[in-house]
This record gives C-alpha cells, sequence and structure tokens, in this order.
C-alpha cells in the first residue's frame, strides 16, 4: 500500500498501526481522524495534489514524537525515529511540513535534538540493532540541516559550540568507519559539509586531518558506495573554499 498523495502526517496513525501489525503482530482498532476533514472544491489543494494539515495537527504530531522518544519502550523509540526520519525529508513530506518541522528539531533547547544528539554524540544505542539507530539519527540530522541550510536559516541555529565541540568531532569519528559503514559515513559527509557551508567557525578549527579522513572516505565511496564519494568531495570542496577563502582575508590583512 503506498499513500499518493497528502501530508504524511495526518496518516501517521494508520502508518504506525501498519508498522505494529507488520513488525510485531498488534492489531490497533481504528480511530477516526478528525483531521481528515477536507474541502474537495478547493482547487489549490487539488492541482497539487497536498491535503492541508488542520490547525494543530503539525503540534500535537511533534508532541508525540517526543512521547514516544521518551517511552520506555525500545520498538516505539525506533518508531518514532523512523516517523521524523520521514517527516523531515521533504521528498517524503509536504516542503512546509518538513521545513517547520526541521526548525523545530533544530531549536537549541529542542527535546528532540538531544535524543539525536545522544546517539551520535554518546553513541546511547541499542547493541542488538546500533547500527540502524545511528543511521536513523543521522538521516534526522542530515535532513534537518540541508533543508534549512537550502532555506537560508541554518546558521543562526548552529552557533552554539556544541556543534564545533562535540558534533564535528563525532562526525569525523563517523568518518573513520567507511569501510565497515559506508551509508553512516555518507551522512556523517553530508552534515559536515552543511556545517562548513553554514559555520565559518567549523571549517576554521576543522584540522588538515578532516582532509585525510574525508579523503579516504572519498576513495572507499569510489571502490563501493557512490553516494559517499559524492557526499566526502562535496565537503572536501566545502572546506577547501572556506580555507581558502580564510587565506585571502590574512593576506589582505597583512597588506
Amino acid at each position: 500500500m503506498r499513500r499518493m498523495s497528502g501530508s504524511s502526517i495526518i496518516f501517521q496513525e494508520e502508518y504506525i498501526a501498519i508498522m505494529c501489525a507488520a513488525k510485531f503482530g498488534e492489531i490497533w482498532p481504528r480511530e477516526k481522524l478528525e483531521c481528515l476533514k477536507i474541502t474537495p472544491s478547493d482547487k489549490q489543494y487539488r492541482n497539487n495534489g497536498y491535503i492541508p494539515l488542520q490547525d494543530g495537527v503539525l503540534e500535537q504530531t511533534l508532541l508525540s514524537f517526543k512521547n514516544k522518544l521518551c517511552s520506555d519502550y525500545h520498538d516505539e523509540r525506533m518508531l518514532a525515529l523512523e516517523e521524523i526520519a520521514s517527516v523531515t525529508n521533504p521528498e517524503h513530506s509536504y516542503d512546509e511540513t518538513a521545513l517547520i518541522t526541521c526548525k523545530t528539531i533544530m531549536e537549541p533547547k529542542s527535546s528532540i535534538r538531544e535524543y539525536v544528539a545522544s546517539i551520535i554524540v554518546e553513541k546511547e544505542v541499542s547493541p542488538l540493532d546500533g547500527k540502524y539507530v545511528r543511521t536513523l539519527a543521522l538521516t534526522i540530522l542530515a535532513n534537518a540541516m540541508s533543508t534549512l541550510s537550502e532555506e537560508k536559516v541554518l546558521t543562526p541555529l548552529i552557533q552554539d559550540k556544541w556543534y564545533t565541540t562535540s558534533l564535528m568531532p563525532s562526525l569525523i569519528d563517523e568518518m573513520k568507519t567507511a569501510i565497515k559503514h559506508p551509508c553512516n559515513a555518507s551522512l556523517a559527509a553530508k552534515c559536515l559539509s552543511t556545517l562548513f557551508a553554514n559555520s565559518l567557525e567549523a571549517c576554521s578549527q576543522a584540522e588538515k586531518y578532516t582532509l585525510t579522513v574525508l579523503e579516504a572516505a572519498k576513495e572507499v565511496g569510489k571502490a563501493s558506495y557512490t553516494n559517499l564519494e559524492k557526499e566526502a568531495q562535496i565537503a572536501l570542496e566545502t572546506m577547501m573554499q572556506h580555507k581558502a577563502e580564510e587565506c585571502r582575508k590574512n593576506i589582505f590583512q597583512l597588506e
């Protein structure tokens, strides 16, 4: 079964019910969704296939994500991460919905960001499916950062030194696992390139060793994982561009 149009958030209860039935054999009783009240006469929505969210639906959904991430049940936390990864991806969600969700997640005191960060930085994952959990966390971060970067609103949200002192070293460490986990290394490279493009401080603090790690990951990608080669190259180009600009500024000041 595939949803052909409309916002995925509206159908989240159906999605969760199907996932639980498929994964765990649990059948949930169907509840009436008030948010499905749509006005078919509105040509704007019929033409682009988008079913508008009713007031409060997105806020309720984000609150639901936060509650699930605090659950004592590992499976429920996993489902929440899967949902967030989907909603933050503009290709899977409506652009405006993805943008608002990404902004909310990247706010300094966002509990969702803190949870995702704990997986990436502190490596707090289940020993049974740690690789998949890290993939979800890196996907969410990559989606959020790239979406906000494209809208030119990321820079003010990444002024916290946490991004350069904690996140950046963790992303570089993730790149070192390229041979074993090329998908996660590719996502880490995407996060790094977006961070470099929106933070001069991050670029200036990146050491020569970072270039070595990126070059090594690029070679791994060239041999076995095309997307890793692509993302590592973008990160290298972004970093080198900022380094060159920094050198030109220094020369100009000396003159």
